[in-house]
């Protein structure tokens, strides 16, 4: 898939663990996370938290600095699969919830009820 991408033209990061490894070989820009392997396993859950790190770090970036086209593409997705969500288990207005804590949904509401 990586390689398919780069062929259309698009520029490829590889987010690893093996600066050696083919994937990190195909991409234009490698970065290499520094997880220690205690396990034999490929699919170490402590490496793969730290890699999913990066790329929650890398698409926020990508967001901030391009958000008009980046708020119009994840609009553009949302109408896309918004006949296949799923509804709502809580009404839109949260109620207050355990202990007196009041829910983000409630205080939302909050807010707009005071513009209104």
């Amino acid at each position: 898939m990586l390689a398919e991408a780069g062929r259309c033209g698009a520029f490829t990061v590889a987010i690893t663990n093996d600066p050696t490894s083919s994937l990190a070989e195909l991409a234009d820009r490698s970065i290499v996370t520094s997880i220690y392997e205690q396990f034999v396993q490929p699919d170490d859950l402590s490496a793969k938290h730290g890699q999913l790190l990066v790329l929650d770090l890398l698409y926020l970036l990508v967001a901030q600095e391009n958000f008009d086209r980046s708020s119009a593409k994840l609009a553009a997705s949302a109408r896309a699969v918004s006949s296949h969500r799923r509804p709502r288990r809580t009404p839109p207005r949260a109620t207050v919830a355990m202990a007196g804590a009041v829910t983000a949904g409630s205080t939302a509401a909050a807010r707009e009820e005071a513009d209104e």
